[in-house]
């Protein structure tokens, strides 16, 4: 996750907006680049590395999100499986038939 932007050393080239595809860096009213959307960083050093001047610094941790497929198994019922949900009934006489 993005940690910080020394705004020391930064010299404003907009790199890092360019480069973040989570949209994370921001410019302030004062023409300061700043970390707009610290949760939204997925950690995948972009900025980091394309900085010219070293000035940002991604910690490559960041805290475990709830699963989706969890959350999605709650939504769908007992079972947990989507695809027990989407599967096709078969009849209870056995003919194949599905209902």
């Amino acid at each position: 996750m993005i940690e910080s932007i020394d705004l020391g050393t930064c010299d404003g080239c907009g790199v890092c907006l360019l480069v973040c595809p989570m949209d994370v860096i921001r410019v302030d009213e004062g023409g300061r680049y700043v970390i707009a959307y610290h949760d939204d960083c997925m950690s995948c050093f972009a900025c980091e590395l394309e900085c010219r001047r070293g000035s940002i610094r991604v910690e490559p941790q960041r805290a475990r999100r709830p699963s989706l497929l969890v959350a999605a198994a709650g939504a769908i019922g007992s079972t947990g499986d989507a695809r027990d949900e989407a599967a096709p009934k078969a009849d209870s006489h056995g003919s194949g038939e599905t209902r």
